[in-house]
């Protein structure tokens, strides 16, 4: 059953619920009752579905990819040109910025290998001056490794989320259902060789049933 059928049959059901009150409140479903199970009905629809954190998800992805990738192109644009010019591109000293692994190395090594580019420009910046660094570069590197390590704590923190409001969403949809099904029983029960539109009314898949009846007839 789907999370949209769930909520489809539920008020179907609410249907005979508020116009048997009196038939069922006698067998432990007083009105109340069923108040509380529009209102659960309610409360589960109201949360958000599968496809709404799929979205967001993409989306912080997509701005975390776009944020490596600017990271990238700063420093080898704006530091490591200059380091390369400084030194040598396959000098030790340029080696020591870690520049050249900037493209492979995965997320949780960016942050550190940023801070390196940082730390190494710092202890050469009165060499590097004369190439046009300064130390606002610095400053827009470790700016970078912040905003990095804050874009990665953001995805697990909305892993982190979603995952519990799945599991709640679940727990939702399976008491709402197990709460719907005590609703049949009753009505069911009551209706049985009595009155077979109401009977039928408290069958959570009659479609399925009449098919059922069907096949067995033919």
């Amino acid at each position: 059953m789907s999370e949209g059928q769930l909520i489809t049959i539920v008020n179907r059901m609410l249907v005979g619920a508020w116009r048997d009150v009196a038939e069922l409140t006698p067998f432990g479903w007083p009105q109340a009752r069923t108040e509380a199970l529009k209102a659960a009905q309610q409360a589960f629809a109201d949360m958000p579905i599968d496809g709404e954190f799929t979205a967001i998800g993409m989306g912080l992805r997509e701005d975390h990819r776009a944020l490596r990738k600017e990271a990238a192109r700063y420093v080898m644009v704006e530091v490591m040109t200059r380091v390369n010019s400084a030194f040598g591109p396959r000098s030790m000293t340029a080696r020591r910025f870690r520049a050249h692994e900037i493209h492979h190395v995965d997320d949780t090594d960016l942050y550190f290998l940023l801070k390196c580019v940082a730390r190494q420009a710092t202890g050469l910046l009165p060499q590097l001056a004369a190439k046009g660094l300064a130390q606002g570069h610095i400053d827009t590197v470790l700016q970078y490794a912040v905003s990095f390590d804050a874009s990665l704590t953001a995805i697990d923190t909305f892993i982190d989320d979603r995952d519990i409001a799945l599991h709640a969403r679940i727990d939702a949809g399976n008491a709402l259902y197990r709460e719907l099904k005590g609703l049949c029983n009753i009505g069911k029960g009551l209706w049985f060789n009595v009155d077979a539109r109401r009977y039928n009314g408290y069958i959570i898949y009659p479609a399925h049933n009449r098919a059922r009846r069907a096949k067995a007839a033919a």
